[in-house]
């Protein structure tokens, strides 16, 4: 795929920095997440910190433990002079769901300048941006920023329209479809809050470096808040100290309508490559199918997933499933990386009490039959202990040595889902501090797990059509 021929370019884009999605009711969606991941509160906002005179929204972010893995919780607020842009989000989106994915770059104009040029100069880099703050808005930047950024820094702050928070963050972010105001994208750089490794004495980034920014979440609601109206004017003419194991997101999937030109897209303005490509033949059922691409920057730390169904099969895809409970196309499941996955499990499962999932529903486990092969393929990385670890959980084991377990989606809606992955292996030797660290990607997208994973979800959904039909 031509899209591939872009990878080389250096877009400073690292890593998922944090996933926000809109939600019909914030509190027990939130007391439902902490309950089995152990996150705590990170931050809170009402519509007194960060609304309108006009509109508002009730905002919480949960948070691992490092507070590397940052999940973005948001209701709309009732009764205002204008219908809160979350309302509108989940008018369009048919329900709750993720609204905006923030990549991480190191370089937040060095990033945005490549995406323009990637385009021949097309503002945005093929998206179009919010509407920019106005200019006094930099005289700010200058006062509680200038001694952290230069004058030129803050002039292409100022240029490009990108924010900038007194909590040191930098980001832009795009519009989303004026016909169906749903997911978009942000770029986002945190800047300082570095500590000194005491083994290595080099330099990292605390996680979740300069917060949500309120002065930056304040001027993105109104400028989305300004969106919406412009489009109307064209219309009219707490148990966080449990150690979970869960580092980051390991990786995000959307299921399509079409895969192509949405994939042509992204890699268009983010210089994304092609991580590995799949087709029914090498994934899908005798009975169903699905093609995918997944898309990564250069450092392989960042994976997007899209998925679309295959048509003409005895069964209906469930991507189409999941299209049609969605009202069209969306974020399907979030991954969630771990460093131990059993123990993420048993832990998720012990904080609940002894409740199977910790709180949520697994997808059937493959036959006992399944691990016999995990022994084969498996036996020289993981010990018996941990293969039967495995099949007590019903966890996947796949020959390029990935671990993961995923919940089940809503009976009634079926939708987004988590999964929980351990990548093992892909051990690589840092020159300077000679210390190890696990190489991006690792373990690929095993073709034996996502086999197994579609298998399960169309067992699942054979399930709640006979309870249809004995109903």
């Amino acid at each position: 795929m031509w899209y591939g021929d872009i990878s080389s370019f250096h877009y400073g884009l690292r890593r998922i920095d944090h996933v926000v999605g809109f939600l019909l009711e914030l509190a027990p969606v939130a007391e439902y997440i902490a309950g089995f991941t152990g996150f705590h509160e990170f931050v809170e906002f009402t519509a007194e910190d960060v609304g309108t005179a006009e509109s508002g929204l009730n905002v919480v972010v949960l948070a691992n433990n490092t507070e590397t893995v940052l999940l973005n919780l948001t209701e709309p607020l009732h009764g205002t002079k204008r219908r809160s842009q979350i309302q509108t989000y989940l008018d369009h989106h048919g329900g709750p769901g993720v609204q905006h994915i923030a990549l991480a770059s190191d370089d937040v104009l060095g990033t945005l300048r490549q995406m323009i040029w990637a385009t021949g100069g097309g503002g945005g880099g093929g998206f179009d941006f919010l509407v920019p703050p106005p200019p006094n808005y930099y005289d700010g930047v200058r006062r509680r920023a200038g001694d952290v950024l230069s004058e030129a820094q803050i002039k292409g702050c100022q240029e490009l329209g990108v924010l900038v928070d007194r909590d040191m963050t930098k980001e832009f972010c795009s519009k989303s479809s004026p016909s169906r105001q749903t997911l978009f994208l942000e770029v986002i750089q945190r800047i300082g809050c570095m500590e000194k490794d005491d083994e290595s004495g080099r330099e990292h980034q605390r996680g979740g470096c300069g917060g949500f920014g309120k002065g930056n979440f304040h001027e993105l609601f109104k400028a989305v808040e300004e969106y919406e109206k412009s489009l109307e004017a064209k219309l009219v003419c707490d148990i966080s100290s449990f150690h979970y194991g869960l580092r980051r997101i390991d990786h995000v999937v959307g299921f399509l309508l079409e895969l192509a030109p949405v994939a042509e897209y992204i890699a268009g303005f983010t210089g994304f490559h092609e991580f590995v490509e799949f087709t029914a033949e090498d994934v899908g059922t005798a009975e169903s199918g699905l093609n995918v691409v997944v898309l990564a920057n250069n450092t392989e730390t960042v994976l997007l997933n899209l998925t679309e169904p295959l048509h003409g099969t005895k069964r209906r895809s469930q991507i189409q499933t999941y299209l049609d409970h969605h009202g069209g196309p969306g974020v399907q499941h979030i991954a969630l990386a771990s460093d131990d996955v059993l123990g993420t499990l048993r832990q998720m499962i012990w904080a609940t009490g002894g409740a199977a999932g910790g709180g949520f529903d697994f997808l059937e486990p493959p036959p006992p039959n399944y691990y016999d092969g995990v022994r084969r393929r498996a036996g020289v990385v993981l010990s018996e202990a941990q293969i039967k670890g495995c099949q007590e959980l019903g966890v996947l084991v796949d020959r390029d040595m990935t671990k993961e377990f995923c919940s089940k989606s809503s009976p009634s809606r079926q939708t987004l889902f988590l999964e929980v992955i351990q990548r093992i292996g892909c051990m690589e030797k840092d020159d300077e501090s000679g210390r190890e660290h696990q190489r991006g990607g690792c373990g690929g997208f095993g073709k034996g797990n996502f086999h197994e994973l579609f298998k399960a979800v169309e067992e699942y959904e054979k399930s709640l059509e006979a309870k249809l039909v004995c109903q």
